[in-house]
């Protein structure tokens, strides 16, 4: 996933970045950290539903999160010069209609950001499956919070609380 140091604890890859989630393209599920809210991992391991987060997504209520798509250099550059990339990625984006994407690098390697809107925890799966089974990529979760989102977080009283 791009992480130079994973550790591997209790069947799961913990990585170094604190708020993401995502499956490798070898298919270990890769949790890091404890603040990622109603992603298909945690509420599988039963995080989610302790915490309350379960409830919001069965509420209908969306999320919207930030899915990084890592592409590695193989098998992309032999559907680059086979001339089946571009195509490739068309279609998965006809099928998953991200709200936006953009194509950027990550460490180095081809990848993209995808904003999407999650409803359920299942759609998970058939958010990064084409990725992983098209070009074995690594995709990875993000919470995503508009500027409007982080003000009804209520920062200020909880500065109080825990400040």
């Amino acid at each position: 996933m791009g992480n130079s140091n994973p550790h591997l604890a209790g069947g799961l890859v913990l990585a170094e970045n604190p708020l993401a989630v995502g499956f490798s393209r070898d298919f270990r599920l890769t949790v890091t950290g404890a603040l990622v809210l109603g992603v298909y991992p945690l509420l599988r391991f039963g995080i989610a539903r302790r915490r309350g987060w379960h409830d919001l997504i069965n509420k209908g209520a969306t999320m919207r999160m930030l899915m990084n798509v890592i592409f590695p250099v193989e098998p992309f550059n032999t559907a680059v010069r086979d001339g089946t990339a571009g195509e490739t990625i068309k279609k998965i984006l006809e099928t998953i209609k991200p709200e936006s994407v953009y194509f950027t690098e990550h460490h180095g390697q081809r990848g993209g950001v995808l904003v999407v809107d999650v409803k359920e925890a299942s759609e998970i799966p058939a958010l990064a499956e084409p990725w992983y089974l098209a070009f074995e990529a690594d995709v990875e979760f993000r919470i995503a919070m508009t500027a409007e989102d982080l003000g009804r977080a209520n920062l200020d009283a909880l500065g109080q609380s825990w400040g």
